[in-house]
This record gives structure tokens, C-alpha cells and sequence, in this order.
């Protein structure tokens, strides 16, 4: 996960779909500040994850931060359960959106069907990324629509 500047976690990604696997949202998310105004060491950690994971750069985004975080609330709203990947992300979408969270990750049954599914859904950003570097960066749509 990117960094802030206290080292708390920037989302850049989100993408949201309900359980029938329909896309009801997908954001990059702008820096909220400077790259320089980052510490050294959670500017290491950004560039690890853009060059190994989801090839993200830190000024990669059009959509501001409070705005999406917003929008993800509002779509939170009628939610009686949110799934997501990871304890962390967990944490902060619980924290968001006063809802359940469930981590998937934890769960034997989703771990199975995650590696039988093979097909690839990407982004209009990740589509070119990978493209241009032949690799295969992680895309938040991806995983929504799993």
C-alpha cells in the first residue's frame, strides 16, 4: 500500500463491484501532495510497489482523494457486508464506512476459486502499462470483479 507522509496508508486504487460481479466503480487516485514532501524511506516503499505490483507512479491518477472516499461511503451505504483483500485495506474500509468487513485472504473457499479463476480484467491505465512493460501489474478491477 502507498504511504503518507505519517506512514499511514494511500489508497491509489479502488474499485468497486457488487456481489453479482457488476463494476460500480473504479478510481486512480491523484497524489494528495508533492512526491518531495514524501519521507525518504515511504518514498522507497511507493517506488517498490510501483516497479513490483500495481506499476502505479505517484503523480498516476485524476480523481482527488476526498472525492472518492466520499464516493465509496455513499455506495457503502446499502452494504451490509464489504469484501476486500487484505487485513489492512480491512481496517481502513471498516473504519470508512462504519460496515463488516470481510477479508478475503482469510477465507479457505476464496483462496480456491481465486486460483481457478484465470480470466484478466484490466483498467484502461494497467492495460497500458503492462502493455509498454510486459509485465503484469496488479489491477484493483481485476480483483472487484473476481
Amino acid at each position: 500500500k502507498f504511504r503518507g507522509k505519517k506512514g499511514k496508508i494511500l489508497p491509489k486504487e479502488i474499485a468497486v463491484a457488487d456481489v453479482d460481479h457488476h463494476l460500480v466503480g473504479h478510481w486512480v487516485i491523484d497524489s494528495p501532495f508533492p512526491y518531495l514532501d514524501l519521507p525518504g524511506c515511504w518514498r522507497e516503499t511507493n517506488n517498490k510497489l510501483t516497479t513490483r505490483h500495481h506499476g502505479i507512479e505517484w503523480f498516476d491518477g485524476e480523481s482527488e482523494l476526498q472525492d472518492v472516499l466520499c464516493n465509496v461511503r455513499d455506495i457503502a451505504k446499502n452494504a451490509s457486508h464489504i469484501f476486500t483483500l487484505g487485513s489492512e485495506d480491512a481496517i481502513f474500509l471498516q473504519s470508512l464506512t462504519a460496515r463488516e468487513v470481510i477479508n478475503l485472504e482469510s477465507l479457505d473457499v476464496w483462496r480456491e476459486y481465486n486460483a481457478k479463476v484465470e480470466e484478466k480484467i484490466l483498467c484502461t491505465l494497467h492495460t497500458i502499462k503492462n502493455s509498454i512493460t510486459e509485465k503484469d501489474y496488479k489491477c484493483a478491477l481485476n480483483v472487484a470483479l473476481k
